[in-house]
């Protein structure tokens, strides 16, 4: 289905009121003043373009983007300044306003580029007008060294820094109870062992003991008490809080997280009704996502007319879910003229979003491509329905707008933008823009098809099949060409975007269970590709991958890792057994690794990722997600450039 750090913050803890240290030193790439940022002041920011490190050296303009966490039930919020140049350096202020600030992180972006202080953002504690940190800000802070991430920042973890500012938190604030909670976490990410698990038991029976009538910390008990293994205690919590606050927050949780457990599609579509039903005072913003995750059942369902009721009662549906009513149904030319209505209702939806209803922590940037490219897919939709009931030249029109929104970028919208000019006789400009498409590594078998009837109808035959020889070598011809373009193009990317890293050694077990060590691979070119056998992007990509494979599996020096990851199976066995189903299910031959935890060493952030490693043992290339069929050029470029003499 078609769908729509070098550098970090160091606190120096010398008493319980002393200040935080300055995010950065000066001379450095980036800092911020006063040292201590308070909510109601105005804060300057420097960002040095000359410092050494700095990734924004010839910037012609320069945004700090400073991203706010809050109160725990509020979003973050995203704060954008332009900066000026003042000689070598950058400056900016903004003023703090936001009452229910807690902690700020920032990072420097100039137009596709982004100084992030090499993946360790900066960040700044929020202080209060006594000269303390605000309750919060410390555990703000610690979670992000912690996690590594918040939102789209990131920093490499530090345990270290997290402790130290947990620490200071319970000195300021004893009634913190959270800090309790990530001092656990901080427990078991250095030692998973049983010793540390009885301990952290021992510990979290006391806390439940102490806080048996904080409705907000029994919810993060009960999942303690299941992450430590002792489900029963877990169940006691559990029936215990539903009995104190049979209608209150922690009632709302724990019924809301029986729905994921029902894997039948229509129970779960009850349970979610009844959840709304049960409990009507929720927030509104958690009321709005339920309901979205009951429209997404209903489409799953392949019910789309209760999907549709459900949008007629949400505050704020998205246009995007009309397009995922709509496509189905035009998809297998079912119900047509319902499902083009839909798709227009949702396409002038999308084209009349409201700015002010951007989320608080997108850049405006993100926002406005991630409304092009949704108007872009809605245009789609709906030129395809506008095709399927003839009306061809107003198809053709918003797929011209479609193809212009989304930049050429998508193949599947721009073979049938080319079949619909086809049937719309204009076969001369079918030719022009797939010759475009393939030069931008934008094409696929199904364009490529329809540029062969365009070809034939414009010589005035009925098919490619009835051409000459001749014709048919011209053809060839002019697709090799362009083809020859897509290369160079490529090509020259994949230069660019070359790094140079250490591999992250490991050993794991193929399906058979014979070990594989990475770093024994040396003298080869190694493809790792981290996937689920649920993960969609993952799945459509493979058919790709098998390709590229087939092409290298009799080349000694080309290996192949796809690494299954993040599965959800009871235990080992079981993951194995589930790729092994899934492998032969779908004939892929390419070999298989079941993950131990490695993708966490290699940061990975989402799947599909492959990381192409050099003969050296340096991680060359890295891509995340699936573009689409240009993927068999560009990872075949890659794995030549690496095999090339010159490597």
């Amino acid at each position: 289905m078609k769908h729509c750090l070098t550098l970090i913050c160091l606190v120096a803890f010398v008493s319980i009121l002393a200040p935080a240290a300055f995010s950065q030193q000066e001379g450095g790439i980036f800092s911020f003043s006063p040292a201590q940022v308070k909510i109601g002041e105005t804060i300057t920011l420097t960002y040095n373009s000359a410092a050494e490190g700095a990734a924004l050296k010839d910037a012609a303009e320069i945004d700090c983007q400073a991203l706010i966490a809050r109160g725990t039930d509020t979003d973050p919020l995203l704060i954008e300044t332009p900066l000026k140049k003042e000689g070598d350096k950058w400056v900016g202020h903004f003023k703090l306003e936001d009452k229910e600030a807690r902690w700020v992180v920032f990072k420097l972006v100039s137009g596709e580029n982004t100084d992030d202080n090499a993946g360790n953002a900066w960040d700044a504690v929020v202080y209060s007008g006594d000269g303390k940190p605000v309750q919060g800000a410390l555990t703000q802070k610690a979670n992000f060294f912690i996690y590594g991430r918040f939102y789209s920042y990131k920093h490499q973890p530090d345990m270290a820094i997290a402790k130290e500012a947990l620490e200071r938190e319970k000195q300021l604030y004893p009634d913190s109870w959270r800090v309790t909670l990530l001092e656990w976490e901080i427990a078991v990410r250095e030692d998973e062992g049983a010793e540390t698990k009885s301990r952290l038991l021992k510990d979290v029976e006391q806390f439940y003991k102490v806080n048996a009538l904080n409705e907000e910390a029994l919810s993060s008990l009960v999942l303690w008490y299941e992450k430590l293994g002792d489900s029963a205690k877990a169940n006691t919590v559990r029936e215990e809080g539903l009995a104190k606050y049979p209608k209150g927050k922690f009632a709302e949780q724990m019924y809301g997280s029986l729905i994921w457990k029902e894997k039948d599609q229509a129970k779960r579509a009850l349970l979610m009704k009844k959840h709304l039903e049960d409990f009507p005072n929720m927030a509104k913003s958690q009321r709005e996502s339920y309901m979205q995750n009951l429209f997404y059942n209903y489409i799953q369902m392949k019910d789309p007319d209760k999907a549709s009721d459900l949008l007629s009662q949400m505050e704020k549906p998205e246009g995007g879910m009309y397009n995922e009513l709509a496509w189905p149904l035009i998809e297998k030319g079912e119900q047509l003229e319902k499902a083009v209505a839909w798709a227009k209702k949702g396409l002038e939806m999308a084209r009349n979003q409201d700015p002010r209803e951007k989320p608080s922590y997108a850049s405006m940037k993100s926002w406005e491509e991630n409304k092009k490219y949704s108007t872009g897919m809605l245009l789609d939709t709906y030129a395809y329905g506008l095709c399927q009931i003839g009306k061809l030249e107003e198809a053709e029109k918003n797929y011209a707008e479609a193809y212009k929104l989304m930049g050429g970028e998508d193949p599947d919208v721009n073979a049938r933008y080319l079949a619909c000019m086809v049937r719309n006789k204009n076969y001369g400009s079918a030719i022009d823009l797939g010759l475009k498409c393939i030069e931008k590594g934008k094409d696929s078998e199904k364009l490529i098809e329809s540029m062969k009837e365009a070809y034939a109808r414009k010589e005035g035959f009925a098919g490619f099949d009835t051409l000459g020889a001749d014709k048919k070598q011209k053809f060839g011809d002019m697709i090799a060409a362009a083809n020859k373009i897509k290369i160079e193009q490529i090509r020259e990317g994949i230069l660019k975007s070359r790094i140079s890293k250490p591999e992250v050694d490991f050993t794991l077990k193929d399906l058979k269970g014979n070990e594989v060590t990475l770093s024994a691979l040396k003298g080869k070119v190694v493809v790792i590709d981290f996937w689920a056998t649920w993960c969609g992007p993952c799945k459509q990509s493979f058919p790709y991958l098998q390709k590229v494979y087939e092409k290298y599996q009799n080349n000694e020096k080309v290996v192949f890792l796809a690494v299954n990851a993040w599965e959800r199976q009871k235990d080992y066995a079981a993951t194995v057994a589930n790729a092994k189903k899934f492998m032969e299910a779908n004939k892929y031959t390419f070999p298989v690794l079941i993950d131990e935890k490695i993708i966490d060493k290699y940061e990975v952030e989402g799947i599909p990722t492959k990381f192409i490693i050099d003969t050296n043992g340096n991680i060359a290339f890295k891509s995340v997600g699936f573009s689409g069929p240009g993927m068999v050029d560009e990872l075949t470029q890659q794995i030549e450039v690496l095999l090339s003499p010159a490597n």
